[in-house]
């Protein structure tokens, strides 16, 4: 009796799951959609097996290493400190020009940046930024002196299928952002004479 009861409560669960039709979701656009979505009002956050506090760490493994990405994700009036850390477990892929975060061996480190959340507010724009192909999750952090913390990241939820191997450089990544904003001021320059 009691197994029937939790299926019932699993077949709940996974009923109200936004994830259920993630398969037929197409994927979102590049930048501009994730700034959007992080500025929506009546964003809620998904539970996470973490509770969410403020002054925790969050990993970043992709285009939020940029403290002027972050800063405009957080709407920040200057930039934030970013610590060199990494953590170990998990493999980096591409989901189109964007690194996604998925199991891996257990010493196998990924390197990135970590952030010290400053209220739940913060967590909830890190989230909507990075859409719903992703979910929060509890990590350790190993910073390069030593020292270690208990903090979150976002790991790949969507369709596997999706993803390539490939590498992802910050700097290359920059440089194109840079180059396409130049062109959109060019192109409103030009519409404004």
């Amino acid at each position: 009796m009691e197994s029937n009861k939790m299926s019932k409560d699993a077949e709940e669960i996974m009923a109200a799951s936004p994830m259920k039709d993630i398969k037929d979701l197409e994927p979102p656009s590049l930048m501009t959609r994730k700034f959007s979505q992080a500025e929506q009002s009546n964003y809620s956050s998904p539970p996470s097996r973490v509770h969410a506090s403020s002054k925790e760490f969050h990993f970043f493994y992709g285009t939020l290493m940029d403290a002027q990405t972050l800063a405009k994700v957080l709407k920040l009036d200057s930039l934030p400190r970013l610590v060199p850390a990494k953590i170990s477990g998990y493999h980096c892929k591409l989901w189109g020009e964007y690194l996604a975060l998925v199991g891996g061996e257990p010493d196998e480190p990924v390197h990135g940046m970590a952030y010290k959340v400053q209220s739940p507010g913060e967590s909830e724009l890190l989230q909507a930024y990075e859409t719903d192909r992703y979910s929060k999750i509890g990590c350790i952090l190993k910073f390069e002196d030593g020292t270690a913390a208990i903090g979150n990241t976002f790991k790949w939820c969507g369709d596997k299928t999706e993803l390539r191997e490939g590498k992802f450089n910050l700097k290359d990544w920059k440089m194109d952002k840079l180059e396409q904003d130049i062109d959109s001021a060019r192109h409103h320059w030009s519409h404004d004479q």
